[in-house]
């Protein structure tokens, strides 16, 4: 039986809504890079007038590391009269000059190393999901053939940085995690901020997805987690779902008055690092 014209109509439009929900599906992993990265600051600043002048015995670094055959760049603030480092992977609007306050407020407890991921700041190539990862475990091997040893490498993620740095504590051996701001899966806060990709399962998201959630159900180091309440990038509720399931020696500090990337009014930040490293410390 022939097929009428109006059938003819009705498969075309079906073949077609198929074909858009794949092309804008997660498999299409250059758009979903694109919608994670939409921009990258790569505008080299100079440093903050008397900063290390008000960091006593500060030295900073500047330097280049290799990374799967890419040139990267990363400023490492060091602190001479501590063994700790932390390894700072930054969120997806920032490059390492935007860090250098975020290092002042870490230098009394250690070292800071940060490094801009592929395509961002000074680094080369094009930034992805997938390539940051790699960046992340080259940071830490710079590190431990600078001499540093797992126990003094902490982990401090910055939003999208914190599934970075999750990452990294399954594949190299750190001794704490810190997360400032972060999630549960990219999956979960991509569906928050663009709806049309609740009609995908998570499992399609592959390759372009971190799953902090899985990470924490596992084994994990010990991990410190700040979230404001009222961050409107990556709300809240992300890293209660995160630290609910995370294992023992995990701790949520939830900043009243905070946005995204909030350290608190009131020294909150100061205050909860000191006491978590001194809890990992005798752990």
């Amino acid at each position: 039986m022939p097929i009428s014209p109006k059938s003819k109509i009705i498969i075309a439009s079906l073949f077609s809504l198929l074909g858009l929900y794949f092309l804008i599906s997660p498999f299409n992993s250059p758009l979903y890079n694109f919608l994670i990265f939409p921009s990258t600051d790569k505008k080299v600043r100079s440093l903050p007038d008397g900063y290390l002048g008000s960091l006593p015995g500060a030295q900073l670094d500047e330097l280049y590391f290799n990374s799967d055959g890419l040139k990267l760049h990363a400023l490492f603030l060091r602190n001479p009269k501590s063994k700790r480092v932390f390894l700072l992977s930054h969120g997806k609007g920032n490059n390492v000059y935007l860090e250098l306050d975020h290092a002042r407020m870490l230098y009394q407890f250690g070292s800071v190393f940060m490094y801009d991921y592929r395509g961002f700041g000074k680094s080369e190539g094009t930034i992805s999901v997938e390539g940051a990862k790699v960046d992340a475990l080259s940071a830490y091997d710079y590190l431990k053939n600078a001499g540093y040893e797992p126990e003094n490498i902490i982990a401090f993620g910055q939003s999208f940085g914190t599934g970075i740095s999750g990452y990294l504590s399954t594949q190299r051996q750190v001794n704490a995690l810190i997360f400032q701001s972060g999630y549960s899966s990219l999956s979960s806060v991509g569906k928050r901020k663009m709806p049309w990709l609740i009609i995908y399962p998570d499992w399609m998201f592959g390759k372009i997805d971190i799953d902090n959630l899985a990470f924490v159900r596992a084994e994990h180091p010990p991990l410190l987690a700040f979230h404001g309440l009222r961050d409107t990038e990556i709300p809240v509720q992300e890293s209660i779902e995160l630290c609910k399931h995370a294992r023992p020696l995990a701790k949520l500090v939830v900043l009243p008055e905070g946005k995204h990337l909030a350290y608190g009014a009131n020294g909150e930040f100061h205050q909860e690092l000191s006491k978590f490293l001194e809890v990992i410390e005798k752990h």
